[in-house]
Parts: structure tokens; C-alpha cells; sequence
């Protein structure tokens, strides 16, 4: 396989009680296509300081494996990213001709999910244990939309024994996401105007400063998540219907003329990812309570846009999809595929074609 082009990414569940412990199939779920990956390695060298001008003595510090993938998202492959990134899950399995359900939330649970990762560079891959989503960010203006995904992990293994190109995971039917397949709703409405651009970003502040001690350079336990944070940015075209926006992030109220005493604008927003081709397969994402800026500017002639971050809170009960269960969250994600459930020791991913229009 050498001079071979091969730069895919993969995942496979880990036991939630064996961190850094290789599932014993040894072999992602799927392997996924990117646009981008790295595995920078965080750890500096110990120097001793000595009376000299010049370093005499170094030893290996911390090591610290960080991967990094850039892709386009698909509702297929991103179930892994959403379950590591979130934590709490909820499996519904579909009945004849229906779809499988997956619920994610952002919940109170400081040990999320890890995996082992695979890495492909051509020449080599990097298989890395215990690894954990640090953050996940979706990203669309008239294009794809892209993920971007940083995690920090265990331990690493370079191997350089490179499987053919027939014999990759690859998913059949993946439909890359474009930005005519999101629809949204701000305070339970299409936003009036134009809406150009839509980021939402999730990060999970896993702190690794407790995760190494004496005895190891690497991780030896699982490091907790600390505080979540669900940020939306949006671009939306300044029109008549559009100043309110300006009067709730700026005043306290929608109807307000002037900044209120107290008062900050809570809204509810919605966000629905499907293609045409395969509309049964769907992704929802719930932020059921966000506060808001606006910023917005005049450049000569130039249209103005308002720029819109929401930053949601978890103040609020969202119901499951069996109608009885709630939970309060800052974040739901809905997603409806043929992907079984993602459970430790690996999963077999579906083959299946898009649906007629």
C-alpha cells in the first residue's frame, strides 16, 4: 500500500468501565472521509536548569494525544460524534420501515463516553486509546456543512500495516449535508429575512491536570468534563421584521423601546437537518431556552447583517421521544437513522440506498 492516498478517520466504543481499553474487534465502525485530521501530541520536555547557558538535561514530560478532524457532516457517521460529545443516550429501535431513534443530551454526568480512534495518513495509521470529545462544531453558510471535532485521548500506537481501500468501513448511501437541508426556528418562527450563515459550537472543558500522576506519563484514569457550553451563532439580514431581535438581545423585550430595568429575552430555537434524498432520515436539535447578543454595523452601501450569539441554558424540561420521560437540558439532539445502537465493542454501520424523492 505504499504511495497510496488513504487519510480516513474512525471510532469504536469503549467500555465505560475499561477507559483506554481497545474493544477486542480492534476496528472502527466505520471509516469515515475528511477534509482535515491532525494528532498533535501536548506534553514539553522536562529541563533541568543548570549553571550554564546552555540545556544539558531533558527528559520526556506528559504525553497527550489531541486529535483533530475536519469533515462534512452526515446523518449517518455523526451519531458517534453526538454520543461522545453530549453523553447522555437514549436507543429506540425502529419497527418495520421505520427509523431508529437516538436522543442525545446534555446532562449532569462528568465521565463521558470514549472510544478508540483511528487515524490514516497515508503511510501509517494511529490507533488512539481512551479518546474523549472535547468539542463539536457544526458549520454552514452555501456550502457543505462541516464538523469539526477536538478530542484529547490516552495513549497512541503507530502501525503501519495499511488495509486496502476495499477493505474500509465506508458507509454506503452517506449524503454530506449542504445548506439548503437546514431549516430553523427562533421564539417558534422561521426568522424573517435572511439567515446566511449558522454555527453551533459545544465544548466540554475535560480538564486533564487530575488524569496524571505520579507513575505515568500518560492518562491513567478517565478525565471528568467540567462545564458545557452551547453557543449558536447566526447571521440574519436586517430587515423591518428583523429589528426586534435588536429590541429583545439589546432591550430586554421584543416590544421594548429602550433597555428594561431588568429583563433578558429568553427564546426557544430549533434546528432541523435533512436532505431531500432521504428526508425519513433526519436530525433535530433542541436549545428549548437561549439569552442572545446582537452585534451590527453600517459600511458605506453595504447590506447590514445582525449578528446573533445564543448562548442556551439548562433551565428547562424537554420530553423524550416515549412521550413520558423529561429531561431538563441546554441541548436535545433527535436523530433518526439506520444506525443501530452504539454500544462498546463495535457495531455493524448500514447498507442501504437514498429514497426517491
Amino acid at each position: 500500500m505504499a504511495n497510496q492516498l488513504q487519510r480516513v478517520f474512525g471510532l469504536i466504543r469503549e467500555s465505560d468501565d475499561s477507559y483506554g481499553t481497545t474493544p477486542t474487534a480492534d476496528s472502527p465502525d466505520f471509516h469515515m472521509e475528511i477534509t482535515e485530521s491532525s494528532i498533535p501530541i501536548e506534553g514539553d520536555l522536562l529541563t533541568v536548569e543548570s549553571g550554564s547557558r546552555g540545556t544539558k538535561l531533558k527528559r520526556p514530560g506528559t504525553y497527550l494525544p489531541q486529535p483533530e478532524i475536519e469533515g462534512v457532516v452526515d446523518l449517518k457517521q455523526i451519531t458517534h460524534f453526538l454520543l461522545g460529545a453530549l453523553g447522555e443516550y437514549v436507543y429506540t429501535a425502529g419497527g418495520t420501515g421505520e427509523k431508529n431513534i437516538h436522543e442525545f443530551y446534555g446532562g449532569e454526568n462528568r465521565k463521558l463516553p470514549s472510544f478508540t480512534s483511528y487515524g490514516h495518513f497515508d503511510e501509517f495509521i494511529k490507533k488512539v486509546k481512551g479518546t474523549l470529545i472535547t468539542s463539536l462544531s457544526m458549520e454552514v453558510s452555501n456550502e457543505f456543512i462541516t464538523l469539526s471535532v477536538g478530542c484529547v485521548a490516552q495513549k497512541d500506537t503507530l502501525i503501519d500495516d495499511m488495509p486496502d481501500a476495499t477493505e474500509l468501513k465506508t458507509v454506503d448511501a452517506v449524503i454530506p449535508l449542504a445548506f439548503y437541508d437546514v431549516t430553523l426556528e427562533l421564539d417558534g418562527e422561521t426568522p424573517p429575512g435572511i439567515v446566511s450563515s449558522f454555527k453551533w459550537e459545544i465544548t466540554n472543558d475535560i480538564s486533564t491536570d487530575d488524569s496524571i500522576g505520579i507513575g505515568s506519563r500518560f492518562l491513567t484514569i478517565k478525565p471528568a468534563a467540567g462545564k458545557r457550553t452551547n453557543t449558536v451563532e447566526m447571521e440574519v439580514s436586517l430587515e423591518e421584521d428583523t429589528v426586534k431581535y435588536i429590541r429583545m438581545f439589546e432591550y430586554g423585550e421584543e416590544d421594548a423601546d429602550e433597555p428594561t430595568d431588568c429583563k433578558i429575552a429568553h427564546v426557544p430555537l430549533k434546528v432541523v437537518l435533512a436532505a431531500c434524498e432521504n428526508p425519513s432520515e433526519k436530525l433535530t436539535i433542541q436549545f428549548p431556552d437561549c439569552t442572545g447578543q446582537v452585534e451590527y454595523s453600517a459600511s458605506g452601501a453595504d447590506a447590514i447583517m445582525l449578528n446573533l450569539t445564543l448562548d442556551s441554558m439548562k433551565t428547562t424540561n424537554v420530553e423524550l421521544d416515549d412521550g413520558v420521560t423529561e429531561v431538563e437540558t441546554d441541548v436535545y439532539c433527535k436523530l433518526e437513522n439506520d444506525v443501530p445502537e452504539v454500544v462498546a465493542g463495535g457495531i455493524t454501520m448500514p447498507v442501504s440506498e437514498p429514497e426517491t424523492p
